[in-house]
């Protein structure tokens, strides 16, 4: 078998030095000398690595510690049937798959959970009592009920997993638990009983440990300890050692007043370090343990294992840790428990009893015995998981694609669902939608899912996945994408090398329909984001260029550094692209060029009107695509021959009127089309009218054209200015010559027209070209790129000596 032991326990910033913390170091460091075949120690990537003390020294040096990610569970699930075997369900963490890995549940043979105790369950009032506890234990409850195998650490815990969880009890197994070898008789490590571990304490003791719960019920052993015989109490001191906050500190000094108790008969040690705590043990007179209900009850065995006799309540499992009846009594009766106290501290014979039960104790409860029990659940659950359905499991990656989808008026969200449609056949993806989830959406495949936006880094992990890609844009269709992708790192997608217009409409320019925004505000945001992308030495933009898009990139401000910088790698469409991020990038950033599929567009049939051969523009109507030199094309090239111009993209109504008034100026008006958004259908029959398709940008930083990659797709012949074309193959496009200005557009549009040959050439060449690189190519490369993204190894963990 392979062994994924999850131990994210020992990064928890509540109990990595406690009990479950405790428990999953010692677990691991047993299954290592057990000779177990254990692949990883799987930690949390969504928490910070475990502090170097709290790591196993065996643990620590084993080389297995890495991040729960899906590379690392399909590594383990190659090398045998996988046991995924998880330390702390209840772990408090704000998503599910912080717990649970959905990726290691899916590719697990076996699925083993630790149940340490039940007691949100035994008292609900107290652990349940608001919606999000009530949640957040329902959720958790479901994942040990669900689970192949769950593991106890007590008779008592077995026994609640099935009486208050509901879990089935033929797959309840108790395993125990055993003692820290770290806590040992003084004799064991040649330390001598001289001087006392706190400065506080200056007479024998009475030893307990707590917590500031009232399950711990702390209140029956000061009123105990107050009934001593007075000449008995008078010889000792009660010390109990728990991490009080101040209200604590308040609560139990009034409790010890009120019994006739001073602060020199009762000490509070708060938090100790173990070394502090194992020397309390070994020095204590007695040990009392007075909790109501514990899972097991470490600190009796702690105690039995320093050789300090024992006592505690008979509630939960408590009895089971020294065995021994004359060594408990009835959880809340303090009346018994002085007796049993003065009996400890007095009587010799009853603490030589107390003492071999500490012995029997110690041999018995061992984490040597623990990893056998472990290791024969292991197999006896792999021997019978033929009788019981098989999980779904995949090996396939997992990726997170963010950004806007269909049916958002962007060019870069139907690509995005062109490239998913084709990643869907080599990948496992999860697509987070930013904008409008269609209510109504097909029906989703398993490898292909969608969600809104706001479930990733909710519901879904970022450790969940091989990779985040976000697709990014420079529009308002991205401005959350953006968030997320400053936020967690992942594989940045830039479709435009340029994102001042994204920063731009994420502080309210620009937004259709949305009122004016406060400009004083935006304006103070984007000089923040200046500073954050650039420095202190970017340039300030005056009054009239910092609201331009065009502005920034001719102060030489790409705004890409921000999301680069967290970036583990970075795609881009073309290699001027490369050029401007990768000057303005962290040094050994990958950065992969992966130009625009060409789209299959299915083959249309444009309906002849009769009329003069089309001229078309696809894609956004925009200033900076010169719409208003292509009109004034139009004008000079009905003095020469009959031709009609359509732009066939998303206008805003002011620039609409504007190309329309200007078409009218110029007596040109009646063959002018401006078509608006169109869907799919249209779109291509507008490519199939098209005679020549024409495709300006006044300015270029680096982006693809995905307009281009369509025209291409169709079979156009295509003249452009777009200074990236010219990475294509020779000869797919005709390249116009910005210099040559409108007079230049006009002959090389004519001679299109007129020149058939001409045409055929350029369609041949880009149906070549088409069909060497299509959205499947595009998808196995960015695959591949994702993959091979760097990705943070878990940090190796310090000696605590600081030594490596």
């Amino acid at each position: 078998m392979s062994i994924v032991l999850d131990i994210q326990a020992l990064q928890s910033e509540a109990h990595a030095t406690r009990g479950i913390g405790r428990y999953a170091g010692d677990l691991a460091t047993a299954l290592l000398d057990a000779g177990a075949s254990v692949h990883t120690f799987a930690c949390n990537p969504a928490v910070p690595p475990a502090a170097a003390d709290v790591v196993p020294e065996r643990v620590r040096a084993s080389g297995l510690m890495a991040w729960n990610t899906p590379e690392r569970i399909r590594a383990a699930s190659a090398s045998g049937p996988l046991v995924y075997h998880i330390v702390s369900p209840f772990e408090a963490t704000r998503r599910p798959d912080e717990v649970v890995a959905a990726h290691a549940f899916d590719a697990a043979t076996i699925v083993a959970v630790t149940l340490h105790d039940a007691i949100p369950f035994q008292f609900p009032e107290r652990y349940q009592a608001t919606l999000a506890q009530r949640r957040f234990f329902a959720r958790r409850a479901a994942l040990v009920r669900n689970a192949d195998v769950v593991l106890t650490n007590s008779e008592h815990t077995a026994g609640d997993a099935v009486r208050r969880l509901g879990v089935d009890p033929a797959r309840v197994h108790v395993a125990g638990t055993g003692g820290s070898a770290f806590f040992t008789p003084a004799d064991h490590d040649g330390s001598e009983h001289v001087a006392l571990p706190l400065p506080e304490l200056h007479r024998p003791y009475v030893l307990s440990v707590s917590g500031f719960d009232a399950r711990k019920d702390p209140g029956t052993l000061i009123r105990a300890f107050a009934h001593l015989p007075r000449a008995l109490r008078a010889r000792h001191q009660l010390v109990i050692v728990c991490d009080l906050p101040p209200e604590g500190r308040i609560e139990w000094g009034r409790l010890v007043a009120e019994h006739g108790l001073t602060a020199r008969d009762v000490l509070f040690t708060g938090r100790v370090d173990d070394h502090v705590l194992r020397s309390l043990y070994r020095h204590a007179d007695l040990f009392a343990f007075t909790s109501r209900a514990e899972g097991f009850g470490i600190p009796i065995l702690e105690a039995a294992r320093c050789g300090c006799p024992a006592v505690s309540s008979d509630a939960a499992a408590m009895p089971e840790v020294l065995a021994e009846p004359a060594s408990t009594f009835p959880t809340g009766d303090a009346e018994v428990l002085s007796a049993l106290l003065a009996r400890g501290l007095t009587d010799d014979g009853f603490r030589a009893t107390l003492l071999a039960a500490a012995e029997r104790a110690s041999a018995r409860h061992t984490w040597a015995a623990v990893a056998d029990r472990t290791l024969d659940v292991y197999e006896t659950a792999l021997g019978r998981q033929g009788t019981r359905p098989a999980r779904v499991r995949s090996a396939r990656p997992r990726l997170a694609l963010v950004g806007p989808f269909p049916p958002s008026k962007s060019g870069v969200a139907v690509y995005s669902a062109r490239v998913v449609d084709a990643l869907g056949e080599v990948a496992d993806v999860d697509c987070f939608v930013e904008g409008t989830v269609p209510p109504a959406a097909p029906a989703q495949s398993r490898s292909v899912r969608r969600f809104p936006i706001g479930a990733l880094d909710r519901t879904f992990g970022a450790g969940s996945y091989d990779a985040i890609i976000y697709a990014l844009g420079n529009s308002y269709y991205h401005r959350r994408t953006l968030a997320f992708a400053r936020r967690l790192p992942g594989v940045v997608w830039l479709h435009d090398a340029s994102l001042a217009g994204l920063y731009l409409t994420s502080f309210g320019l620009f937004l259709p329909g949305d009122p004016p925004t406060d400009l004083a505000l935006a304006r103070a945001r984007m000089r923040e984001a200046v500073e954050r992308c650039a420095g202190g030495g970017a340039p300030v933009l005056g009054d009239d260029d910092w609201w331009r898009t065009e502005a920034y990139p001719e102060a030489g401000l790409s705004m890409t550094e921000e999301v680069t910088r967290a970036a583990r790698a970075v795609l881009v469409t073309t290699k001027a692209a490369r050029a401007i991020v990768g000057t303005r990038s962290r040094p050994g950033l990958p950065i992969t060029v992966v130009p625009l599929a060409v789209p299959r567009l299915p083959a249309t049939v444009a309906a002849d009107d009769g009329g003069p051969p089309w001229i078309v523009s696809p894609g956004w109507v925009d200033p900076i695509k010169q719409p208003d030199d292509l009109v004034r094309v139009l004008a000079a090239l009905r003095a020469r021959t009959p031709v009609r111009l359509a732009f066939v993209g998303e206008a805003q109504p002011s620039r609409r009127d504007a190309l329309i008034t200007l078409a009218t100026e110029l007596h040109c008006a009646d063959a002018l089309t401006i078509t608006g958004f169109v869907d799919d259908d249209a779109y291509r029959m507008w490519l199939a009218r098209a005679a020549c398709v024409v495709l300006l940008r006044r300015q270029v930083h680096g982006e693809g054209s995905a307009a281009l990659a369509d025209a291409i797709g169709a079979g156009r012949p295509v003249i452009t200015n777009v200074a990236t074309a010219a990475e294509l193959p020779r000869g797919v496009v005709e390249l116009a010559d910005p210099a040559s200005g409108i007079d230049g557009l006009v002959t090389a549009i004519h001679h299109m027209l007129v020149d058939q040959a001409h045409r055929d050439a350029l369609t041949r060449a880009a149906t070549d070209y088409a069909a060497s690189w299509r959205v499947e190519h595009v998808a196995a490369k960015v695959l591949d790129a994702a993959l091979s993204a760097p990705r943070p190894a878990y940090p190796a963990p310090l000696a605590p000596n600081g030594a490596s």
